[in-house]
């Protein structure tokens, strides 16, 4: 004798359930990376929670049986993801509760249209037509957040104690209705205001998780960033003090080894051949005329550690407009981008690729700068930027100081990679009151 579609009902409603949560699991965990030779663990995590879940079916009756049964589907998948996917664990957790967050709002939606009186005697007439209703609530549900929330997840970065938070009051929220919506009178005003008290608190969970979470990223990047500014001021004072020191001395010396030649030849004495260390004095005190002293000294002491690495730093310039600009903010860019320039050039073993080109030109009302060198290796970007594999709150810290002093100076970034050559444009607009000068014939 067959099952009864009363008997079914659960295992139903489980497997519509597990389907509802996989699809907005995956609108948060769309920007995060699977973790190599994992993806087959992941697929195996997905039916092995399908095959459970369907087979016990959702509770009934006992709510806090029925609350058990979905807290530990939540930890299943949130240890799944952890294990399965690149980021910060609390991230990745977050991303897992921020799907169930959307799935219990969407449902809590439909709910609030099956309350109207006009849908419920529609539905009352024919029942059939609730299928298609809930797919019409949940997709629009699920777009909306994407559209609001899930599209400005990011895979790193965020506040590991506001996950937990977010996740907290996800779990609270679901719990804490689970039990009120089952021991719930007959009144539809009091179901509404459940409803209404779910999506509130599900949304607010959003918010923390996406835009407090990103305020307060921002926040630390903004303090990070200021004392990085401060540190690059205190090291270009040295810089500058250095450089000049050796300015001097390589003037004395480079007088001294004329004085030598001189002599050598008035008195036909044979000296071994003074080039090589002509060729470093003159290394030394060469110099680049930007417009901005701050530049021209950051410029002078990078060529000298680029030489120390077997790295030809060469600049050209056909502007003196950066002048206009304030010079820190010009430092602690060049010296980010001429740094991670430096680590990719110090790679490649092909000693004649090991090459950093600066050029820097005015091109109508803005100033363009651009800097190429050779990589090794494979790069991955994300917004724009390229990541690192490594988690740690500095390291990799470069792109996204050099994007922040951009947008500061009002300029636009953009980075490339083809073939084996890294690219990095910046376009700086120049301020207004420069903008009708003329570049000099």
């Amino acid at each position: 004798m067959g099952l009864s579609f009363e008997a079914l009902w659960p295992h139903l409603e489980a497997l519509a359930y597990l389907c509802e949560i996989v699809i907005a699991e995956g609108m948060f965990l769309g920007p995060f990376e699977p973790r190599k030779n994992r993806r087959r663990l992941t697929w195996a995590g997905i039916v092995l929670m399908f095959a459970a879940g369907t087979a016990t079916g959702i509770p009934q009756g006992n709510s806090v049986v029925r609350f058990l049964w979905y807290f530990l589907l939540m930890a299943w998948r949130v240890v799944c993801a952890v294990y399965c996917f690149e980021g910060n664990p609390s991230a990745v957790s977050a991303a897992c509760m921020a799907g169930f967050a959307t799935q219990h709002i969407a449902n809590k939606v439909t709910l609030l249209v099956r309350l109207i009186p006009a849908v419920g005697r529609v539905l009352g007439r024919i029942p059939a037509l609730g299928i298609p209703l809930e797919v019409l609530v949940f997709g629009g549900v699920y777009w909306l957040i994407y559209v609001v929330f899930a599209r400005h997840i990011r895979p790193r970065g965020g506040s590991r104690h506001l996950d937990v938070l977010s996740g907290t009051i996800t779990v609270l929220c679901i719990g804490v209705n689970r039990l009120v919506a089952d021991n719930a009178a007959a009144n539809v005003q009091y179901e509404a205001a459940v409803c209404v008290y779910a999506i509130i608190g599900c949304v607010f969970a959003l918010i923390i998780q996406v835009y407090i979470s990103r305020w307060e990223e921002e926040r630390s990047q903004t303090l990070i960033m200021g004392r990085l500014l401060a540190d690059s001021e205190k090291q270009y004072e040295q810089w500058k003090n250095n450089m000049e020191q050796i300015r001097i001395a390589a003037h004395d010396i480079k007088h001294m080894l004329a004085h030598a030649q001189a002599l050598a030849e008035k008195n036909r004495v044979d000296l071994p051949d003074l080039n090589r260390i002509r060729q470093t004095v003159d290394s030394y005190s060469a110099s680049v005329h930007t417009g901005s002293d701050v530049l021209d000294v950051l410029l002078r002491n990078m060529t000298v550690l680029c030489q120390q690495d077997g790295i030809t730093l060469s600049c050209t310039v056909y502007t003196d407009q950066l002048k206009y600009f304030d010079g820190m903010s010009l430092y602690f860019l060049f010296v980010n981008a001429i740094d991670n320039a430096m680590k990719s050039a110090a790679g490649v073993a092909d000693l004649e690729k090991r090459i950093i080109d600066v050029s820097i030109r005015r091109f109508g009302s803005s100033v363009v700068i651009h800097i190429w060198n050779y990589y090794t290796g494979e790069l991955r970007f994300s917004g724009g930027l390229p990541v690192t594999h490594d988690d740690s709150r500095i390291h990799g810290f470069g792109m996204k100081s050099i994007q922040l002093i951009v947008e500061r100076l009002g300029g636009v970034l953009n980075v490339r990679a083809e073939g084996q050559v890294f690219n990095l444009d910046v376009m700086l607009p120049l301020p207004e009151e420069q903008e009708e000068i003329k570049e000099p014939v």
